[in-house]
C-alpha cells in the first residue's frame, strides 16, 4: 500500500511532485500568471491576496507561481520570486523585511549579497532600511527584473508592523513609488484593509479559494494515482465503483485539498483493520497543523471552539446565546469572536437570516476529530468520521466480519485502539445491528466479570471468546462448563445460552439448537435484544426444519415483544412474509413485506428485500403495475445494496418485456 508523505510546509514538497499532482487550482494558477505578464513592463503593479483556510493551497499556488516563473525565459526575463517562510518571528520591522528579501536574492547574485551585508550590520533601523529600498531597486533596474514578493500569512506581518503607526503606510508607498515588487501574499481570513492597512488595499487584488467540488477532489486523487502508479484507481471504471468514497471524502474534508490528499491512503486500503489504522495515523499527522491553529486563537476563541466541537452538531450548530451560557463568556464578546472564527475559516455559519437565529458549528470535521481524540476523555467522544468512512468504504458484511475478529480478541488485552465501538456504530440500520450491540455489551459484561474471576473462569471464558460460533463438540462443552456457574450476570448468561445453540446449530444438532434459545427468551431477566434475537433465530430454525407455523408463531413473537430492536422486528416481518407466501397465505405475506417497508428506521437491506418480494408476490397474482411500482421504489431506494438494485433492475425489465414494452 503506497504511503503518502503527510507534509504540512509546501517547501517540504519536490517540485516534481508538486507538478505531477497539482490540481483544482489551475484558473487560478492561470489568473496569476497572466497578470504577472500583462504587467511585465507597467509602471504600476497590482498583485494578488490568496486567501482561505489552513489547507486550501494557497502555498501550493505559490510555489507553482515560482515554477511557472523559473520555467517560462519570458517570465524569467521580469520577474524573480522570492518566497519568504511562512513564519517570520525574526521580522519585527520594515528594514527586518526588505533584509529578509536581499538574504535570498544573495544567495545567487553577488551584488545582493554585498548589499545584504552592507544593510544587515546598519545599527540604524531606518537608514538600514532605506539602504535596503536603494539596494532594491538598483538591482530591478541593474538586472531588468522585478521580483514577486510572496508574504503568507501577511496579516500576521501587519500584526507586527502596526507596532510601529508610520510602518504599513511607509511599506505601501515603497510598493507603489517605483514599484520594484508585486506582492503575492496569503492570509487564512480576509484583511479588513481599511481599518488596518488602507495604502494596501489598491496593490492587491482578494482571491478567495474556495472548497474543491466533487470533480476536482476525484482530479487530485488521479493525479496522485499517476504518480504512485497506483492501477486500480486509474482504471476506466474506477469513478464509478468510487464516487460514493469520492463524495464522502469531498463531505468529510469540506473540499480541503490539503486534507483531501490526506485521505486519499485510505482509498489505497483493502481492509477494515487498515481503515481505522490510517485514520488514527491521519489524526496524529494532522498535530503539527492543528496545533498551529490552536496556539493561533485567543483564550476566549479557544473556549468556543471547544464548546462548539462537543456540542455544535453538523447540520444544526449551537446559537451564540447558548455558546455565552456553556463557555460562561458574555454574549456580545461571543458574537465578536465568532465573527473572527467565521473569517479564518474555523468555523461555519449554520442557517439564519430572515429574523433566524445564526448557528455556528465546526467547519473541518476532521479538527474535530482530532480535538476530541486529543482532548476529550473516550466516554466523551463523537468520532463521526470513523463510523462515516467505515461505512462508506466496507460493505456491512466486511464491517461485521472485522469486528467479530476483534471481539474474538481477549476482552482483557484489547485496547480501544482497535475500535469495536466505531465499527458497531458503523453497523447501525443493517442486520447486523442488534447481534453486534449485543456482543458488545456482552463482552463488556464479560470484561467485568473476568476481572474478579478466578484463573480458571478466565481460561474458560476466554477459550470461547476466539469461537464465537462453531461446531466443535469441545466448544459446546465450555460454554456449558461456564453456564453452570451460579454468579454469571443474567446477560451474559442470554448471550452465552445463544452462543451455545447457534454452535449446536453449526453442528446441525437441530433440537439442541432450539432449546438453548428456548432457555434464552424464558430466562428471567434477559435483555429485550437477546430474546428478540434468540426468537427470531429459533424461528428461522423451526423454517428450515419445514415447521411453518411455529416460525410464524416465532416471528410474531419477536415482532410484538416490547421494546425490541427495530432491525430484528424488520427481519422478523420479512421472514414472516416469506413464510406466510410459502404456505400460500400472498396477502398476508404482502402486508407483512409492507409493514417492514413502511417500519422506521428499519435497515435499508430489509427494506429492499421486502420490496423486491413484495413485487415477485404481486407478481404472481397479476398485479403489473404494483410489481413495477415496488421494483422502482428498491431501485430508487438511497444506499440500498448494489446487487438487490440490480436485481430489481432486471425482474422490472422482465415486467415490462411481459406487458409488450420492449
Amino acid at each position: 500500500m503506497a504511503r503518502v508523505a503527510h507534509k504540512y510546509m509546501a517547501q517540504e514538497v519536490s517540485d516534481q511532485e508538486r507538478e505531477a499532482t497539482f490540481a483544482a487550482r489551475q484558473d487560478t494558477l492561470a489568473t496569476i500568471v497572466t497578470g504577472l505578464r500583462e504587467q511585465s513592463k507597467s509602471p504600476s503593479l497590482r498583485g494578488w491576496l490568496l486567501t482561505g483556510p489552513r489547507g486550501a493551497g494557497k502555498s501550493t499556488l505559490v510555489h507553482m507561481t515560482r515554477l511557472r516563473i523559473t520555467s517560462d525565459p519570458e517570465l524569467r526575463q521580469y520577474w524573480q520570486p522570492v518566497i519568504l517562510p511562512e513564519e517570520l518571528p525574526n521580522i519585527i520591522s520594515l528594514r527586518d523585511l526588505w533584509i529578509a528579501v536581499l538574504e535570498q536574492l544573495a544567495e545567487h547574485s553577488a551584488q545582493a549579497k554585498i548589499a545584504y551585508e552592507s544593510c544587515s550590520v546598519d545599527p540604524d533601523d531606518d537608514s538600514g532600511e532605506k539602504l535596503a529600498i536603494a539596494a532594491l531597486r538598483k538591482l530591478s533596474q541593474m538586472t531588468g527584473q522585478r521580483i514577486v514578493l510572496a508574504i503568507e500569512n501577511l496579516s500576521d506581518l501587519l500584526d507586527v508592523l502596526s507596532s510601529d503607526p508610520t510602518a504599513i503606510p511607509r511599506f505601501a508607498q515603497q510598493l507603489k513609488k517605483q514599484p520594484f515588487a508585486i506582492l503575492l501574499a496569503t492570509s487564512v481570513g480576509e484583511i479588513n484593509f481599511q481599518d488596518t492597512a488602507p495604502g494596501l488595499q489598491t496593490l492587491v487584488t482578494p482571491i478567495p479559494l474556495i472548497r474543491v467540488s466533487g470533480d476536482e477532489v476525484w482530479e487530485m486523487i488521479q493525479k496522485r494515482a499517476q504518480l504512485d502508479g497506483h492501477a486500480e484507481l486509474l482504471a476506466a471504471d474506477s469513478r464509478a465503483k468510487l464516487g460514493g468514497i469520492i463524495a464522502a471524502i469531498t463531505r468529510l474534508t469540506g473540499g480541503n485539498p490539503r486534507l483531501v490528499v490526506m485521505l486519499y491512503e485510505i482509498v489505497t486500503v483493502a481492509n477494515v483493520d487498515n481503515a481505522v489504522t490510517v485514520l488514527r495515523q491521519l489524526m496524529d499527522n494532522l498535530t503539527p497543523l492543528y496545533d498551529g491553529l490552536m496556539r493561533r486563537l485567543s483564550v476566549h476563541q479557544r473556549k468556543i471552539v471547544h464548546y462548539l466541537v462537543e456540542h455544535g452538531l453538523t447540520g444544526e450548530g449551537v446559537q451564540p446565546a447558548d455558546i455565552a451560557k456553556g463557555a460562561r463568556i458574555d454574549v456580545l464578546s461571543v458574537r465578536t469572536q465568532l465573527a473572527r472564527l467565521r473569517e479564518s475559516g474555523c468555523i461555519a455559519l449554520e442557517g439564519g437570516g430572515k429574523g433566524r437565529e445564526a448557528r455556528y458549528t465546526i467547519a473541518d470535521r476532521l479538527f474535530s476529530t482530532w480535538y476530541q481524540m486529543r482532548y476529550f476523555k473516550e466516554s466523551r467522544r463523537r468520532i463521526e468520521i470513523f463510523v462515516e468512512v467505515l461505512r462508506i468504504w466496507f460493505s456491512p458484511e466486511e464491517r461485521f466480519r472485522e469486528f467479530n475478529r476483534v471481539m474474538s480478541t481477549n476482552p482483557l488485552a484489547r485496547g480501544e485502539k482497535q475500535g469495536p465501538k466505531y465499527l458497531v456504530d458503523s453497523l447501525a440500520g443493517t442486520i447486523h445491528q442488534s447481534e453486534a450491540q449485543n456482543r458488545l455489551e456482552a463482552d463488556r459484561l464479560l470484561n467485568e466479570y473476568l476481572q474478579g474471576a478466578s484463573a480458571e473462569v478466565q481460561r474458560l471464558c476466554l477459550a470461547t471468546n476466539d469461537k464465537y460460533w462453531a461446531d466443535d463438540d469441545s466448544v459446546c462443552e465450555e460454554f456449558t462448563s461456564i453456564l453452570e456457574r451460579s454468579d454469571l450476570p443474567v446477560e451474559l448468561r442470554s448471550l452465552l445460552l445463544f452462543r451455545r445453540g447457534r454452535s449446536h446449530g453449526e453442528a446441525e444438532r437441530t433440537e439442541a439448537e432450539i432449546a438453548d434459545y428456548t432457555q434464552c427468551i424464558e430466562l428471567a431477566g434477559a435483555p429485550p435484544d437477546s430474546v428478540a434475537r434468540a426468537l427470531y433465530n429459533r424461528g428461522f430454525t423451526h423454517g428450515e426444519a419445514g415447521r411453518n407455523e411455529a416460525a410464524i408463531a416465532d416471528y410474531t413473537q419477536c415482532i410484538e415483544l416490547p421494546n425490541a430492536p427495530v432491525d430484528q422486528v424488520a427481519r422478523a416481518l420479512y421472514n414472516r412474509g416469506i413464510s406466510h407466501r410459502e404456505a400460500g397465505r400472498n396477502e398476508a405475506a404482502i402486508a407483512d413485506y409492507t409493514q417492514c417497508i413502511e417500519l422506521p428506521n428499519a435497515p435499508v437491506d430489509q427494506v429492499a428485500k421486502a420490496l423486491i418480494n413484495r413485487g415477485v408476490t404481486h407478481r404472481e397474482a397479476g398485479r403489473n403495475e404494483a410489481v413495477i411500482a415496488d421494483y422502482t421504489q428498491c431501485i430508487e431506494l438511497p444506499n440500498a445494496p448494489v446487487d438487490l438494485v440490480a436485481k430489481a433492475l432486471i425482474n422490472r425489465g422482465v415486467t415490462h418485456r411481459e406487458a409488450g414494452r420492449n
